[in-house]
């Protein structure tokens, strides 16, 4: 996963998927990566603010938003981050009132918009 406005990338792991992608980073390290992105110096700095991303899966690469905030269950302990964060693509919407929001849409939108002007051709996924 691939912050579009830093550059920073880091590894994740899928918990879930449904509306949108429920997903924890894979390793400290990547937990630091977060913080960087976010310009925090620990975890619970992260906040909800969303953020354009690219994510690489093999020789795909999709367009996409995160929510940083740690929220929600775990499933690796050693990774220095306490729950999971949202990834949303195109049409996502939220688990609980099943809305779009516009807050990722114009995330999504920011991204594609970089990956444009870096004359590079990604897919958005519009369903998970």
């Amino acid at each position: 996963l691939t912050d579009l406005r830093t550059g920073s990338s880091f590894n994740i792991y899928i918990q879930s998927t449904g509306n949108h992608a429920d997903v924890e980073p894979l390793t400290a390290a990547d937990t630091s990566t977060m913080c960087d992105i976010y310009g925090v110096a620990t975890p619970s700095g992260i906040d909800w603010r969303a953020r354009p991303m690219l994510l690489t899966v093999g020789n795909y690469q999709i367009v996409c938003s995160i929510y940083g905030e740690a929220h929600g269950s775990e499933t690796i302990e050693n990774n220095n981050y306490d729950g999971q964060f949202c990834l949303h693509f195109t049409g996502s919407r939220t688990h609980n009132s099943n809305e779009t929001l516009q807050r990722h849409k114009d995330a999504i939108a920011e991204a594609k918009s970089i990956m444009k002007n870096q004359k590079k051709n990604v897919s958005t996924l519009s369903s998970l």
